[in-house]
C-alpha cells in the first residue's frame, strides 16, 4: 500500500512539473510576437508551446521556414535555430569574424548563455560574443 502511494505522488508530482502545452500564435508574449513581425517578417508560427515547470514558464514556436525559438515568460528570446538567420540578430563583429574565417558557412543557431552570445556553424563550431568587450572567440 505504501509504494503504491508512493508511486502515485510521483506520478502527480511530475505531472505538477512540467506541463507542455499547445498554444496559438496570438497567445505568445507580446516580445515573441514583436520577434515575429519585425525580425522574421510575419512568417506564419506553424506550432507553439507553453512550458510551464515550478521554476519558470517558457515559450516555443516553429516558423514555416522551420526556424525554431525559445522564449522566456516575457518572450525574449533565448535560443534561434535556424538555416536563414536574419543578419539582424548577428552583431557586426561575429559577422567580421566569419567573413575571415569561416567564409560561406552559415550561421545555424544562437543562444543566450551567461551574458554572452553563443553561436554555432554548420561546420559545428561553436562561437562566443562577448557583448561587453565585443570580443569574438572560438569555443572549445
Amino acid at each position: 500500500m505504501k509504494q503504491l502511494f508512493l508511486c502515485l505522488m510521483m506520478a502527480i508530482s511530475f505531472c505538477a512539473f512540467a506541463q507542455d502545452r499547445a498554444i496559438s500564435a496570438k497567445e505568445l508574449p507580446k516580445n515573441a510576437q514583436i520577434l515575429i513581425k519585425e525580425t522574421f517578417n510575419f512568417q506564419k508560427v506553424i506550432r507553439s508551446t507553453m512550458d510551464v515547470d515550478s521554476r519558470e514558464t517558457e515559450y516555443q514556436f516553429v516558423l514555416a521556414d522551420n526556424t525554431k525559438v525559445e522564449c522566456d515568460a516575457e518572450g525574449n528570446w533565448k535560443e534561434i535555430e535556424s538555416n536563414n538567420m536574419p543578419k539582424s540578430l548577428i552583431p557586426g563583429a561575429v559577422s567580421s569574424f566569419c567573413q575571415t574565417n569561416y567564409s560561406g558557412i552559415k550561421i545555424v543557431k544562437i543562444e543566450k548563455e551567461r551574458g554572452n552570445l553563443k553561436f554555432e556553424l554548420a561546420n559545428d563550431v561553436d562561437l562566443i560574443y562577448n557583448a561587453s568587450t565585443g570580443n569574438v572567440s572560438i569555443d572549445k
